[in-house]
C-alpha cells in the first residue's frame, strides 16, 4: 500500500500476509513468491480506516473499501512497518514484538 490521501498512512509488509474480503474466503500471499501477488493489487492505494498492531507483533489493517490485511510476526526478518503521518514508524521486528520510532530514530519515516 502506498500513501493514504485519507490520513498519510503507509503500510510495507516483507512476509506472508493474507487478504479478507467480505463474503470470500480469506486469501494468503508471500511477497517472495511474486507470481502470487497480482491479486494484491486490489490492497494497493486503498485508504486506510484503522490499524491494529499487537504487541505479539501480529498486524489488522482495515480499509476504506472494506477489506481487511492481516500479517503476523517472522522468526527471521522484519515482518511489516507502519508508517504514520511520515513521523511515527511501527515495526515488528524478527520473532515478535512491536517497536515504535519516532523522527529522532526513524529510519523509514522519510520514505
Amino acid at each position: 500500500m502506498d500513501d493514504d490521501p485519507h490520513g498519510a498512512v503507509k503500510v510495507i509488509i516483507e512476509t506472508p500476509f493474507s487478504i479478507c474480503e467480505p463474503g470470500k474466503d480469506e486469501q494468503a500471499f508471500d511477497p517472495a513468491r511474486t507470481q502470487s501477488l497480482a491479486e494484491a493489487l486490489k490492497i494497493l492505494n486503498a485508504g486506510v480506516s484503522s490499524v491494529i498492531a499487537q504487541k505479539d507483533g501480529r498486524l489488522t489493517v482495515n480499509l476504506l473499501n472494506g477489506l481487511k490485511i492481516k500479517a503476523g510476526p517472522n522468526e527471521d526478518y522484519e515482518s511489516w512497518h507502519v508508517i504514520l503521518e511520515g513521523h511515527y514508524v511501527l515495526t515488528c521486528g524478527p520473532g515478535a514484538g512491536v517497536a515504535l520510532f519516532t523522527d529522532n530514530n526513524n529510519p523509514l519515516a522519510s520514505k
